[in-house]
């Protein structure tokens, strides 16, 4: 199958992460659903990648309400008839503070988008995949982080996500890449990309004097490249698990040299 037929499902498409994948497999000939909170900047993507050519829609979710999410997969599988590729990249850091003084609303809010949420989005997808015709299965690639396999200072709660999401990726890898199934199931871990989300990090001269201020200020050396990634870095490496038939179950860090320390 070319990738002009087939479909990719983007949750968290309209951050910057996201918005940068959809962009790069809508250039590539995928139907690209394009789904997120927000409605207009939603439709702007939309608007870039018909405008070239491509084919795309959006679609609104709230990846914490379970009623969304469902409704979300029932209209991506209904709009273009199967969904061979879903990505999952929303995601939070929620706020920017020490483990002790994360309050609860904070640590619930970053369990259920991080995990809870993606969790959900996966049992969806699973299904779909299983119904596509020909038995082709599907490819799910969920949004880790360096720290999915290392502590985050700062980051405690964020970090224990996505090591969850590490090891939930991995089990239903071994569960569904059969080849009666064979939805392939992977994890890309960024370090720190480029983005409206990292901004603070990357100019952190916005910041109040302090241990955070001072912290981010350093963090750019921890990298052997001494420096941070682009969209387009992740994108590469969607790409490349999409069109790998013998890559499941595994991690693709892209992240500079980070954990090489």
């Amino acid at each position: 199958m070319s990738d002009s037929s087939k479909v990719c499902l983007v949750i968290g498409g309209t951050g910057g992460l996201g918005r940068g994948i959809a962009l790069d497999l809508a250039s590539t000939g995928w139907k690209t659903i394009v789904a997120g909170r927000n409605q207009t900047k939603g439709d702007e993507i939309v608007k870039e990648i018909t405008s070239s050519g491509g084919t795309a829609t959006f679609l609104p979710v709230d990846i914490t309400s379970p009623s969304s999410i469902s409704d979300l997969h029932e209209k991506a599988v209904s709009t273009y008839g199967r969904l061979d590729a879903a990505i999952n990249s929303a995601g939070t850091t929620g706020d920017v503070v020490k483990f002790a003084d994360s309050s609860p609303e904070n640590t619930a809010a970053v369990l259920s988008i991080n995990l809870h949420g993606v969790i959900l989005s996966m049992q969806h997808q699973i299904r779909a995949m299983q119904s596509n015709p020909s038995g082709s299965g599907g490819r799910i690639i969920n949004m880790s982080s360096v720290y999915g396999s290392h502590g985050g200072i700062w980051a405690s709660i964020y970090s224990g996500t996505k090591h969850a999401l590490e090891g939930i990726t991995k089990s239903v890898a071994l569960e569904y890449s059969n080849p009666k199934d064979n939805v392939l199931v992977n994890c890309i871990a960024p370090g720190v990309i480029v983005t409206e989300m990292t901004a603070v990090i990357a100019d952190p001269s916005v910041l109040p004097d302090g241990e955070l201020k001072e912290y981010c200020m350093g963090l750019r050396k921890q990298y052997a490249q001494e420096r941070y990634g682009e969209v387009s870095d992740i994108a590469r490496g969607v790409r490349y698990l999409l069109e790998s038939p013998w890559v499941t179950g595994t991690t693709l860090q892209i992240e500079g040299g980070f954990g090489a320390r």
